[in-house]
């Protein structure tokens, strides 16, 4: 394999674990960074394994991308799936820039995509809509407005300050608070504080429960769209403010071309997912935010026509060739439904009795994408589900 680009994974999660099923029967070599456990059993010999963490040991990873440059001749091309991934890659951009390829536009647009307030703002002067928002600064004037409208959303300027294992843990995995009062806001900042020091108090836009959509795609190194799609999350865990457990292709050109407009207009390059919600009052769309990587839904991109991995890898290998057969196997629009299979099925044994909670026509009407089960990795599977299922009972 000497001189062919290998991709690499920084972590083993639910989003990079599509990943690799995306590249797992490609050419290149596949190299994963993972200390063990998690969702390990499920992954292939196909796979090379580095016993390393960017979050403990990061340094070490770079001197160890930069010692895969020097050994093979070829440029490491690395495929984001988190938010804490793209800061590791951003605090150690000078020492890895040019022997490997990073996902990361220029500081500036990396600023607008990753940073919630800059966003808010490009938007504002744009003229895109996105619910009104409002820097707090926790260490030094963590007041609320008085003209905000409750109740309001708390959420981290930087996402991936919320994503390392400690703060997980004691936030419960919260992307987001809600605060319906002022003293709610005085108990939560003891907890956040040790996490963030600068936060986004933002209005929540009433959107009804299917009123949640995602303009997903990719564009060329100048922010123009290759190619997009859209989804619509069904059920949410938390409900209306977190991780979809059921999301569906949709055919909605409006939320595209709204979708298509913001990315352009932020100019991102590569993989991206634009959070789009709907006014049920209104009918107005609003941008909420941009993960400017792999998003956990992603392989329904392999359902209709085009595997979004592939397509990174070569654009950025520079393969042209293989970009414009990936982008011709674009197809008609499909109806598939994505199922977060671990989280759906405690979400099922906890409501087992509600079934309008359930969403279960959804299941007929859609062809189905699973994230987790495959027949080959059933026994895997079936045991990693048996251990999260159990303390349910």
């Amino acid at each position: 394999m000497h001189n062919i680009p290998a991709a690499y994974l920084l972590s083993l999660n639910p989003t990079s674990y599509g990943i690799y099923k995306n590249l797992r029967d490609t050419p290149f070599p596949l190299h994963l960074y993972h200390k063990g456990g998690g969702l390990e059993p499920l992954l292939g010999k196909d796979i090379i394994l580095h016993r390393l963490s960017i979050e403990d040991e990061p340094e070490a990873v770079v001197h160890d991308l930069l010692q895969a440059h020097a050994a093979s001749g070829a440029t490491p091309i690395i495929m984001a799936s988190s938010d804490y991934e793209l800061a590791f890659m951003e605090k150690y951009r000078k020492d890895l820039e040019p022997d490997v390829s990073l996902p990361l536009p220029s500081p500036e647009i990396s600023r607008l995509a990753n940073n919630k307030h800059a966003f808010y703002t490009k938007m504002r002067e744009t003229g895109i809509r996105s619910p009104r928002s409002h820097f707090l600064d926790i260490l030094n004037s963590a007041v609320l407005p008085t003209d905000m409208r409750w109740p309001i959303l708390i959420k981290p300027i930087h996402s991936h300050e919320w994503k390392t294992t400690v703060a997980s843990r004691a936030i419960r995995g919260r992307k987001v608070f809600v605060i319906r009062k002022p003293e709610e806001w005085s108990s939560l900042q003891a907890t956040i504080r040790k996490f963030s020091s600068e936060l986004l108090a933002q209005e929540i836009i009433d959107a009804s429960e299917d009123g949640h959509y995602s303009y997903c795609c990719y564009a060329d190194k100048s922010g123009k769209v290759l190619w997009g799609f859209v989804t619509q999350k069904i059920l949410q865990y938390p409900e209306n403010f977190g991780t979809a457990l059921l999301c569906r292709t949709v055919d909605r050109p409006d939320i595209e071309t709204f979708g298509r407009r913001t990315i352009e207009t932020v100019g991102l390059p590569g993989v991206s997912e634009t959070e789009v919600v709907i006014d049920r009052n209104t009918g107005e769309l609003s941008a909420l935010e941009i993960n400017s990587r792999h998003w956990i839904q992603h392989r329904l991109s392999t359902r209709l026509g085009v595997n979004i991995s592939l397509l990174d890898y070569f654009y950025r290998s520079g393969q042209r060739t293989m970009v414009e057969e990936i982008l011709s196997g674009s197809g008609p629009f499909k109806h598939v439904l994505w199922i977060d299979d671990f989280g759906y099925l405690t979400h099922l044994a906890k409501n087992f009795f509600r079934l309008r909670r359930l969403h279960l026509p959804a299941f007929f009407k859609n062809s189905l994408e699973f994230s987790y089960m495959e027949k080959s990795k059933l026994a895997p599977f079936l045991s990693m589900l048996m251990r999260r299922l159990l303390p349910l009972r």
